[in-house]
């Protein structure tokens, strides 16, 4: 699985459980089915763009960055998969902040499986046949 790596971010902000400085990485996983276009993608913050980025079927991409000291970090995403296309908040502090910190991991995660009827969430990666860890929030 190709991964591409990004690191973003220099105002820094205490884990709220542990009061330890804390990086977050944002997954984004395409599940889409095999022989089907590529999944491209934008995702932004008020202050960095991350570009497009093209992912083949099973192909990963994710970044990582610090949430500002006021917690308001806002990562948004415009997703495209052939004539279809998705906007939504893939990293908002208020509310993914703690569902990105399981208590097994370094750092804590974010990860979004795109499939064909929409986009899962989970904060541990799992296969993504198997759907028990994985929280569909959006549809295309």
């Amino acid at each position: 699985m190709g991964e591409t790596m990004i690191d973003h971010g220099s105002i820094i902000i205490c884990n709220r459980t542990n009061n330890i400085i804390t990086n977050i990485k944002v997954h984004i996983v395409n599940g889409l089915p095999d022989n089907t276009w590529w999944l491209v993608f934008r995702c932004q913050s008020k202050d960095d763009d991350l570009g497009y980025q093209k992912l083949l079927v099973g192909q990963e991409y994710y970044w990582k960055f610090r949430v500002n000291l006021f917690g308001t970090t806002l990562f948004f995403c415009h997703f495209y998969w052939g004539d279809k296309d998705k906007v939504f908040d893939v990293f908002k502090a208020s509310t993914h902040f703690p569902d990105c910190s399981p208590v097994d991991e370094d750092i804590p995660r974010c990860y979004w499986l795109v499939k064909d009827d929409g986009f899962y969430f989970s904060n541990k990666m799992g296969d993504p046949a198997d759907s028990f860890d994985w929280e569909k929030l959006y549809s295309w």
